[in-house]
């Protein structure tokens, strides 16, 4: 669960009910989500401690993820939305870590061979 005592990144914060909205010390202001699924806990991580441009990047990434995952639920078929959730995935295993400067699943993989 998230816990925003703990970080030096974070000037103040007001929970909001189901977000907490909170300014950073560079002046942007963002939402961390409450859930504590993989997907949110990459996101928040995303929030707290990427740069500017990876809190946008990864904001437009997901909002569209999430749109089109709607869209797939109401018109597509299951096959289609089992096709989507593995973009999620992707998002997670690959997206993500570069975001955030780390490697890469496919990279850590590499690592060890």
């Amino acid at each position: 669960m998230l816990d925003l005592t703990k970080t030096e990144n974070i000037e103040s914060s007001i929970d909001r009910g189901k977000y907490i909205e909170a300014k950073r010390k560079d002046g942007l202001t963002v939402f961390f989500d409450k859930g504590d699924d993989e997907l949110t806990r990459a996101l928040n991580d995303i929030r707290l401690n990427g740069d500017r441009k990876a809190v946008f990047r990864a904001f437009t990434i997901m909002r569209g993820l999430q749109l089109a995952r709607s869209y797939i639920q109401k018109h597509g078929t299951p096959l289609e939305l089992a096709e989507h959730d593995q973009d999620i995935d992707h998002f997670l295993d690959n997206t993500y870590p570069s975001l955030m400067g780390r490697p890469t699943i496919s990279q850590i993989g590499e690592q060890r061979e």
